[in-house]
């Protein structure tokens, strides 16, 4: 309904969402993480809520935003105003907190979108703004509300006001970036300054002037930004061999869990082929790696990256021991000599499916007969067969489950342990960081 972009429907979704504070119930999580999606605002939103270290906002205001403003240095308020959110927050004052905040917003709106002016190329960021004003204002109009709202559901109505709030602050650099005469220094302070999500035409703007030596100096020291990640995104769709030494950087100073990892492995791929001589080169030299190098390998279809993976896997001191990694590699590379290779695995009682797999591809490429064909079709029959048979046992177990009647008393889980932050010692004691690839679905520690 939001990204129909009509005003009232902010107004309708609000009514429903806190049509459970009229009955004492919280508000739900979900629905509110949507209004942050909306707003571009969901990483916000997650750190005033999901990755506190067992820190709540309605609890600990000042501890959760200063972990917020170290967490995100593209963002910044002024002392009177972080004192303002403190203050608020702290004596119960929501009401007051949302209308202070309501009146900023109008401010910042009519000052970013004079009138008559033309909004040709900001037309998506001047809607976000506007719709963001009807949910400020939808919100200091019901004082009643916030008197009424229980935690937990408290935290997420402020948290909500508060990112959308950060969201409408980060989108001024957008602005100067925009204007059809901006220039390189405008978009490289974009992107250093952006948050999660960096407009699509600004990031089409930074491709086309192909700024290589402005990007190589924007990347930071500690590459734990937004803009690090995005500056490293564009390096890969600008495909310019001379980011080689930065990707390698990036990857040698990075987590493997962090997103820039996986993003600079990303844009190391997509360069140009004259980049592929400076990452061969970088893998004989030992500048990259151990498992990081079958991440290039696979996709370098050259004699030499046989070579460098058949002595990186032969290394009696190397750390690399999955098959199914060294077989995709040998896949990818393409090179006559993995046959060999993978009938000697597959031989040695690994005739798991992804050998076989990489085997057949490696013989069809090169016109090989290889004895081992019947024995991988026949295993691959096998396994659909298993696949299936797990397939009807799943559903015989759902319906079971379906029929059965709880007529106890359900006990809610209770965590035992704190949240752990985002970039936060990793609570195992192995001294990684801690790293939420996605704290819905998946936690990835050290």
């Amino acid at each position: 309904m939001l990204r129909h972009n009509h005003p009232e429907n902010v107004i309708l979704i609000l009514e429903i969402i806190l049509e459970s504070t009229k009955q004492n119930k919280s508000v739900e999580h979900f629905q509110i993480k949507a209004l942050a999606d909306f707003w571009d605002a969901t990483e916000y939103f997650n750190d005033l809520t999901m990755d506190l270290g067992g820190k709540n906002i309605i609890e600990n205001p000042k501890e959760v935003l200063e972990s917020f403003f170290k967490r995100n240095s593209q963002i910044s308020v002024k002392p009177d105003q972080f004192d303002m959110l403190i203050k608020n927050i702290e004596k119960g004052q929501y009401y007051d907190l949302v209308t202070t905040l309501m009146f900023d917003v109008q401010n910042i709106v009519q000052h970013r979108y004079p009138e008559n002016s033309s909004l040709e190329d900001s037309q998506d960021l001047f809607v976000k703004d506007t719709m963001a004003m009807v949910l400020f204002k939808e919100l200091s109009k019901q004082p009643s509300v916030w008197k009424k709202l229980k935690n937990p559901g408290k935290d997420l109505l402020v948290s909500i006001v508060i990112s959308v709030y950060f969201s409408i602050l980060e989108r001024d650099i957008y602005l100067k970036a925009l204007l059809p005469d901006a220039q390189v220094e405008e978009l490289i302070q974009a992107i250093k300054k952006t948050g999660s999500r960096l407009p699509e035409k600004i990031c089409k703007k930074i491709v086309g002037f192909s700024p290589i030596p402005e990007l190589k100096n924007a990347l930071s020291e500690d590459l734990n930004s937004w803009g690090d990640i995005w500056i490293v995104k564009i390096m890969g769709r600008i495909g310019s061999k001379e980011f080689v030494p930065d990707l390698i950087k990036v990857l040698n100073n990075s987590d493997s869990m962090d997103y820039i990892y996986s993003d600079a492995i990303n844009s190391m791929n997509a360069l140009d082929e004259s980049a592929d001589e400076m990452i061969l080169n970088a893998i004989e030299n030992k500048e990259i790696g151990g498992w990081k190098s079958f991440s290039f390998l696979e996709y370098l279809p050259y004699s030499e990256s046989f070579d460098l993976i058949s002595k990186g896997w032969d290394d009696e001191n190397n750390e690399m021991d999955s098959y199914e990694t060294l077989a995709y590699c040998l896949r990818g590379i393409g090179d006559e000599r993995g046959i060999a290779k993978l009938q000697n695995i597959y031989g040695h009682e690994n005739n798991v499916s992804y050998i076989g797999n990489s085997l057949e591809c490696l013989s069809i490429i090169h016109n090989v007969s290889i004895h081992e064909l019947y024995d991988i079709h026949q295993g691959r029959k096998e396994e659909d067969k298993r696949q299936k048979a797990r397939a009807e046992e799943f559903n015989e177990i759902s319906k079971d489950i379906g029929n059965i009647k709880n007529k106890g008393n359900v006990v809610p889980f209770k965590r035992e342990m704190l949240k752990v932050g985002r970039n936060e010692p990793c609570p195992c004691g192995s001294g990684k960081k801690y790293f939420c690839f996605s704290t819905e679905k998946f936690l990835y520690q050290g």
